[in-house]
């Protein structure tokens, strides 16, 4: 069948976890998992500074660093978001 019936569906609706997630590791399980957060945030951050700083040696060395700017800003912005798509997941 292509679609599913109602019936199908309240099925489904009942078998899902509303609940938060809990960590079973407590204290270690936390600091894995924020430690991981924070580093995705660095690496976002750096990946993006680094494009555009090479996009600002390939396409004007000597001029202001834009492309560099808006990687900073982009990496910034992107990574506070991911950081509060990651912790809000997890509460």
């Amino acid at each position: 069948m292509l679609f599913p019936s109602s019936e199908e569906m309240s099925d489904k609706e009942d078998d899902l976890d509303l609940e938060p997630k809990t960590s079973s590791n407590g204290f270690r399980g936390d600091l894995y998992r924020y430690s991981g957060v924070g580093l995705e945030f660095v690496i976002l951050v750096g990946l993006l500074v680094f494009g555009g700083f090479s996009l600002d040696q390939h396409f004007h060395p000597d001029g202001f660093p834009w492309f560099l700017l808006l990687g900073l800003f982009m990496g910034i912005g992107l990574g506070t978001w991911r950081l509060i798509f990651q912790v809000g997941r997890d509460q």
